[in-house]
């Protein structure tokens, strides 16, 4: 069975891979279209769930006034059920996920998750603490690996302020011999990183990741 999945997430490391221009909504996503965020959502619901990976399609989401949503937009609730509102049901996925930082606001997924609790179709609401970036921070061995580099580690990952994380991971790929073999372009090492890590160390070090993955399982 294919599962077909939808993910909406804050920033476009979490979103976008190597291809820019996406399909319409309710069409199937290249490969190379998927950014980090859809490589550890697809890993977490083979862990929770047991699905394989050649088993999880992710699709084009709904767009709001013409454009991909991003960043504030995730936040409000009124854009939140629209982009989790599908009127045409056969473009409905099987699975929506909404990835956004916490960004030190510990109410953010108990807010997010009341907005949308009575849309019917299946949801995941995933707060990555403080950062989506602090995720791919947890397993420092699987950076090293794919970044060629080695730096001191700030973390525990979860206990960094917000933006440090980001700026951390920046940093490392900046110094990286890979970021300049690929001219530049962080999006395939943070899909590296994402594919890479060990969801044993990243579940330990990052509570907010066993948490999505615990409601993963529960939806």
């Amino acid at each position: 069975m294919t599962h077909r999945v939808v993910l909406y997430a804050e920033g476009a490391g979490e979103r976008r891979g190597t291809l820019s221009m996406l399909p319409a909504p309710g069409e199937a996503l290249p490969e190379e279209a998927l950014g980090a965020g859809h490589i550890l959502v697809r890993r977490a619901l083979e862990r929770a769930c047991g699905v394989p990976p050649a088993a999880t399609r992710f699709e084009a989401p709904l767009r709001l006034r013409g454009r991909m949503a991003s960043g504030s937009d995730l936040h409000d609730g009124i854009s939140l059920r629209k982009l989790l509102t599908w009127f045409n049901r056969s473009q409905q996925p099987h699975l929506a996920v909404v990835l956004v930082d916490a960004d030190g606001d510990s109410q953010r997924k108990r807010r997010l998750e009341a907005y949308v609790a009575t849309l019917p179709c299946a949801k995941v609401i995933a707060v990555a603490v403080q950062e989506f970036e602090a995720w791919l921070l947890a397993d420092v061995k699987a950076i090293q690996a794919t970044l060629g580099s080695h730096r001191p580690f700030v973390g525990p990952a979860e206990k960094l302020a917000p933006r440090v994380a980001k700026d951390e991971l920046n940093a490392w790929i900046a110094a990286s011999p890979s970021a300049a073999e690929q001219g530049g372009d962080p999006s395939d090492l943070r899909r590296a990183i994402a594919g890479r890590c060990d969801l044993d160390v990243l579940t330990r070090e990052c509570p907010a990741f066993a948490d999505f993955v615990s409601d993963l399982r529960s939806c």
